[in-house]
């Protein structure tokens, strides 16, 4: 028996399941095989469309446009799993999204649908789109295109919301939201805002992530969700933030961009920064760069501020941090204030002076050692280690504070000068009493 008459005999669930591994190019050369292959893939369930993946041919542009209106057009009435449309080209002009193969997938009651080009004949994204009781996953990436306020929107089983390079009109997101009652993972990513007010408002939503937001921007960010457990902010830093009952927030990871002198004045910013500080210090894992570092080293109060800001849920730290007197400093702040902190990660910057003022050495150590406030401190990982002179004070500072410390792990940043590391780590710090290697 054939093999093409072997598969014959096999149940259609089966065959459908089987065909569902491979990708579109190769399902379409299995309909040579037989006309029962041919029948398959007309109900071929993944339909992945990549331009960047189509054969190089003449006329490649007009070619897989052809492709993607032969396959819709031969594809039977059964459901389809994923609808992908991965358009951008930079060789050949401009491919753009036709309404009508939106359409077709959600007649075919899709549960993922994934765009990433421009819209034919508009700017904005068509608003069917926001009406399927199938679609699970929703993927937006359009550089061109415009998330307007819609009406009559309805999304009960949308469990995932990715926005990327989209201009996103005042209250799209306030508006949207409500209707997607199941949503539990949104990222927002290199999009641009008409409103100067971003309120992200959804009670199951879990993990939620914004990321370089944007030339167009907003000014004040609203956060409410009860239910969230992952939060991720990259970008510039706002003037207001309100983070409203977050009573199951776990991970929290905050990187600023280099802000420029002028564009808010250092007072709002770094309001601004002990604001989202507070209210995220309960995350039992916590990331901040080293522009959020700096920000709260220019309060002339931080000191005091930190000092009355207790983080007791805190366990996992990590600091991207410049080795200077003014990071150090509100690094052993923060630790003081974290009494059940389990594991520091220290990651260095690379472009800080080197020199060690031996006054600052003395009274770091000093006013820390005998505090006892960093104790507690069990496990430390310091990453991008070179070996300069602000870096041992770092260790012998955290050595001489820490007598629970159990792990220290040193990372260095080239990896061939591992053992000359080492070897000025043993011979001007000492030997650790705690377990101890360089990576």
């Amino acid at each position: 028996m054939e093999l093409p008459e072997k598969f014959s005999c096999l149940p259609k669930e089966l065959w459908r399941y089987v065909v569902s591994l491979l990708s579109l190019e190769d399902t379409v050369r299995t309909s040579a095989l037989s006309k029962d292959w041919r029948k398959i893939w007309y109900s071929f369930p993944n339909l992945i469309f990549k331009y960047d993946k189509f054969p190089e041919i003449e006329q490649k542009h007009e070619k897989f446009v052809e492709f993607i209106k032969m396959t819709l057009a031969r594809h039977d009435r059964s459901n389809i799993e994923a609808f992908e449309l991965h358009l951008f080209s930079w060789d050949d002009g401009e491919i753009l999204i036709q309404r009508e193969w939106i359409s077709f997938a959600l007649h075919h009651n899709v549960k993922k649908i994934l765009l990433e080009g421009d819209i034919h004949e508009s700017d904005n994204i068509p608003d069917c789109l926001f009406r399927s009781k199938s679609l699970v996953v929703l993927e937006l990436v359009m550089s061109k295109s415009v998330l307007e306020k819609m009406e009559n929107i309805f999304l009960p089983n949308l469990q995932e919301l990715c926005l990327r390079d989209l201009m996103i009109d005042e209250d799209a997101i306030e508006v949207l939201l409500p209707s997607c009652p199941s949503l539990e993972y949104m990222s927002i990513i290199c999009c641009d805002f008409v409103s100067q007010s971003l309120t992200i408002s959804s009670l199951g939503l879990q993990k939620l992530i914004i990321c370089q937001c944007g030339s167009v921007g907003y000014n004040s960010l609203k956060l409410q969700s009860s239910m969230l457990s992952e939060l991720t902010l990259v970008g510039n830093i706002v003037e207001e933030y309100e983070l409203m009952s977050l009573p199951c927030i776990s991970f929290a990871y905050v990187s600023f961009w280099e802000f420029l002198e002028g564009e808010m004045s250092t007072g709002v910013i770094v309001k601004s920064a002990i604001k989202l500080y507070k209210e995220l210090k309960n995350a039992p894992q916590l990331f901040l760069n080293e522009w959020f570092i700096e920000i709260l080293s220019r309060a002339s109060d931080i000191t005091s501020i930190l000092e009355t800001t207790s983080a007791s849920k805190l366990r996992r730290l990590t600091l991207y941090i410049q080795p200077n007197r003014k990071h150090i400093e509100i690094m052993l702040h923060i630790l003081s204030k974290s009494p059940n902190l389990q594991e520091l990660n220290i990651i260095i910057a690379k472009n800080s002076d080197t020199t060690v003022d031996l006054v600052e050495r003395n009274y770091q150590s000093e006013r820390w050692i005998s505090s006892g406030l960093l104790n507690h401190l069990t496990h430390v990982n310091i990453h991008r280690f070179v070996g300069n002179e602000k870096e041992l004070e770092i260790l012998r500072l955290l050595l001489k504070s820490t007598p629970e410390l159990i792990n220290l792990n040193v990372l260095s940043y080239n990896e061939a000068k591992n053992e000359e590391i080492s070897e000025k780590i043993l011979t001007q710090v000492g030997f650790p009493r705690c377990t101890y290697r360089i990576s």
